[in-house]
């Protein structure tokens, strides 16, 4: 299922589905499979809870914990608050989107920027052979490779993947790095005074009731906050706290496939720079700098989130095997 059938389910009308297109047809027959798919995976993990809530009076010790048993679970009961069937499979759906088309962009994005500069690279090869020493990563292991996982950080800094558009209640709290997302809004719940730095110390008033905006974008190109802006740079990221890392954001309302997307990256950027150099592939006369400006220069929305759409095309050298220590 590509981006564009994504895009196509959100905007067509029901009842373009029952035109003679054969494509169309097609399509609704796909969604129709996932759904139902969704629907019976939530059904079955409702009946697996009821069961444990019976056998065990202790359950909260016995059940599991990850997110979809969570929607699942508040799903149950009457009150107003509970979700609905089909708010779970929403959810469910965004949840598996989310961690699919923002990391696979993120990551292709990485490995070419670090094909384009060779030092980066050098750096996070001499990491992981010190870490893994050639073996499989353990999570252990792969948690100790903090400046590969800069790279990563770096890397979504430059091309804001996820399209990150929320309505929140709770009070704004202002951060010095906020939120991912090339474009965040926020409904003010109360009236709330921000100060400002430039253009000249001042004030403002975001009156209760008011939308905010907030471009990501701009913020992680700001020179103020990350000198030589346009420039990767993963040694930025280096001895902050994970908190500050401005790709997931931080509390209550982080993305909350942060630490999975960490280890899948972590995970792929090892294994392959362990066994593989790349580099970029210029065409004739054309120099590095050049290559970034054609291939890196140009990001959009290829999809349902936001990254580079030139064609990153890249050279892999096997490298030559290391004994073990």
């Amino acid at each position: 299922m590509d981006r564009t059938n994504v895009i196509l389910h959100f905007i067509l009308p029901e009842w373009a589905y029952k035109l003679p297109i054969t494509y169309l047809n097609s399509l609704h027959r796909t969604w129709t499979w996932v759904e139902n798919y969704m629907r019976n995976s939530a059904e079955t993990r409702a009946r697996e809870l009821n069961g444990i809530h019976r056998d065990d009076e202790n359950s909260a010790k016995t059940e599991q914990q990850d997110v979809f048993t969570r929607l699942v679970s508040a799903s149950e009961g009457l009150n107003k608050h509970s979700l609905t069937v089909n708010e779970v499979i929403g959810n469910t759906f965004l949840l598996m989107f989310a961690g699919h088309e923002t990391t696979a962009m993120v990551l292709a994005e990485t490995i070419t920027l670090l094909a384009l500069y060779q030092d980066e690279q050098e750096r996070a090869y001499r990491e992981i052979i010190s870490v893994l020493n050639n073996k499989d990563p353990s999570l252990e292991e792969l948690e100790k490779l903090k400046f590969v996982l800069a790279c990563f950080i770096e890397a979504s800094r430059l091309y804001r993947e996820s399209l990150n558009i929320m309505m929140v209640s709770p009070k704004l709290e202002f951060d010095p790095l906020p939120a991912p997302g090339p474009l965040l809004t926020r409904i003010m719940p109360e009236d709330v005074v921000v100060q400002i730095e430039r253009p000249a110390p001042a004030h403002v008033v975001l009156k209760k009731g008011s939308s905010v905006f907030i471009d990501m974008v701009s913020i992680h190109r700001n020179p103020h906050t990350f000198p030589d802006p346009d420039v990767f740079k993963p040694s930025r990221w280096a001895d902050l706290p994970e908190h500050r890392y401005t790709t997931f954001g931080s509390g209550p309302r982080a993305c909350v496939g942060r630490k999975f997307a960490q280890i899948e990256a972590l995970a792929l950027l090892s294994s392959l720079f362990r066994d593989w150099k790349v580099d970029v592939v210029l065409r004739d006369g054309e120099t590095r700098d050049e290559y970034e400006e054609r291939v890196m220069g140009s990001a959009g929305m290829p999809g349902m989130t936001f990254g580079v759409t030139g064609e990153m095309k890249l050279q892999f050298t096997r490298r030559s095997p290391r004994p073990q220590l």
